[in-house]
């Protein structure tokens, strides 16, 4: 018995064996890297027996998931970043330049207020 079909079992038991869900299951939840199945259960019933087949399957890892420094997404994600840093600085800037006006003061309040309730 494996330890994989055991925590697929687990699983699915918990979500009493959904027959249209996939559940993931990883051989080590505290390890990022650790491999990942998939398990799906099928109900099946013949006369007086009723079975619950259990099918797992390893999902593929792919090498290419990430942006790396020579990548043309990279400029892209560097751009995208440095622009919502500049719009957040201005964005800062300005409302500490006018935290004076009653309009600010107001909106603060009522955005602070938003969080609160």
């Amino acid at each position: 018995w494996h330890p994989i079909a055991s925590k697929a079992l687990q699983e699915q038991a918990k979500l009493n064996f959904p027959s249209q869900e996939t559940v993931l299951v990883k051989e080590n939840e505290h390890d990022f890297d650790a491999a990942t199945y998939f398990s799906q259960s099928i109900r099946y019933k013949k006369d007086d027996l009723e079975w619950i087949i259990l099918a797992i399957s390893p999902m593929e890892r792919s090498l290419t998931d990430t942006i790396v420094k020579g990548d043309d997404l990279f400029v892209v994600l560097i751009l995208t970043a440095s622009a919502g840093v500049v719009l957040c600085a201005v964005l800062l800037a300005a409302w500490y330049k006018n935290r004076n006006m009653q309009s600010v003061k107001e909106g603060d309040f009522a955005l602070t207020s938003a969080f609160i309730l």
